[in-house]
């Protein structure tokens, strides 16, 4: 279990200072995507910037990001007139209306002809072909989503004669290397940019889980101008910032903690019993740590899944600095080491077979999908033994 502030999670997005809840749900997806297209693009200051597809959640926070790295010109276009106005406040010099207004005239009539140099594209679809006209000699045209659908037509010799890059990129097939990498990236001009206000989050409305429908079906009619979230906040509907949540995602509910030699067969495993998906974290180094009252760098390997009201946990320490986790394997012990019922944790010594694939382990596994007793571990797994110390101790309190 992670009790204490994880510093070595290349993934995670930290929060600055005075942004609410809401905001920080909606911010990171679109300040990470615009982020790494203009790298991808080698974009410098003094460049202009065109954002096809303005008034999307991402769009909105391209337009206020290229501004903030220091663009000269940001032009960004929408398919509603109603929206326009929305594509001046986020910081947009130009804003074309592309249901009235002709795209690559617009585009040319703000840059003295010359076109955009960077242009970042939200929509794909037939008006991806009037992007090279659009685009500077030499410029770089990178597609980013395809809100109107990945089929589009292209004059080639255009591309050519304008000596133009055409990039592609999505997140859906990098590696966990290379996104830790895009979110390394965030820390030198995007996160200032963000700490001091000049890049926010526009959010459109929040919706309860209750109204997770409604605001589907806002969704599906175009009538966001930003991003829609969803807060699981106990009766959060007004402004921001939101109330501290009841619990969060590591307490209150029954847990099931693991310690596994090799973690990624258990999953496996599990998936097999069918429980999952699964939020997995490797080397995961927790802040201040100790064991036996000394400070230990311990790292492991931590895989996380919910399956009812039930959380089962993994952990499979990765290198040799002490912990109860290692002396756990050491003893010759492989599977549940601890369960917690609310705010008590009872941490055991036992045996269990991971993969799960006898019938007792699976049947053990089918426990774990299951809402059992709330005083005691699913009763497939064997009793400690006489020679094993139990405890029942508070959960630590988190030190984030």
């Amino acid at each position: 279990m992670i009790h204490r502030q994880i510093h070595v999670v290349r993934l995670m997005v930290p929060i600055p200072d005075g942004l609410s809840y809401p905001d920080a749900a909606a911010l990171p997806v679109g300040l990470i995507t615009e982020h790494d297209a203009l790298n991808q693009a080698d974009f410098s200051a003094g460049q202009s910037v065109l954002i096809v597809g303005g008034t999307s959640s991402i769009g909105l926070v391209g337009i206020q990001l290229a501004k903030a790295l220091g663009a000269s010109t940001v032009i960004a276009t929408t398919t509603s007139a109603g929206k326009r106005q929305a594509l001046l406040d986020a910081g947009a010099d130009v804003a074309i209306d592309t249901s009235d207004d002709d795209l690559v005239e617009g585009v040319l009539a703000a840059t003295d002809g010359a076109g955009a140099d960077i242009t970042l594209d939200h929509v794909g679809g037939p008006q991806f072909e009037s992007l090279p006209n659009a685009t500077a000699i030499g410029g770089r045209i990178v597609s980013i989503g395809r809100l109107a659908g990945p089929g589009t037509g292209l004059d080639l010799d255009t591309i050519a004669f304008r000596r133009q890059k055409l990039i592609g990129t999505t997140f859906s097939i990098r590696t966990r290397t290379e996104l830790g990498d895009v979110v390394a990236a965030l820390t030198d001009q995007a996160l200032p940019a963000a700490a001091e206000g000049k890049v926010t989050a526009r959010v459109d409305s929040v919706y309860t889980p209750e109204k997770a429908s409604e605001a589907a079906e806002k969704l599906r009619a175009n009538g966001a101008t930003g991003k829609i979230v969803i807060s699981f906040a106990d009766a959060h509907t007004g402004a921001a910032p939101a109330p501290a949540p009841v619990a969060n995602f590591f307490g209150s509910i029954r847990q099931i903690g693991y310690v596994v030699n090799d973690i990624e067969a258990s999953m496996a495993g599990f998936v097999q019993a069918g429980i999952g998906p699964w939020f997995y974290l490797k080397d995961v180094k927790p802040g201040d740590f100790t064991y036996h009252g000394e400070p230990s760098d311990m790292t492991m390997d931590v895989a996380v899944a919910n399956s009812g009201d039930i959380q089962i946990e993994l952990i499979s320490p990765t290198n040799d600095a002490p912990s109860m986790y290692k002396d756990f394997l050491d003893a010759g012990h492989e599977g549940v080491q601890q369960w917690r019922i609310g705010r008590r944790t009872t941490r055991i010594s036992t045996t269990a077979r991971w993969p799960p694939d006898s019938p007792s382990d699976r049947k053990a596994a089918s426990a774990a999908r299951t809402a059992g007793s709330p005083t005691s571990p699913p009763k497939p797994i064997p009793e400690p033994s006489s020679r094993s110390a139990t405890s029942v101790a508070p959960k630590p309190s988190s030190s984030d």
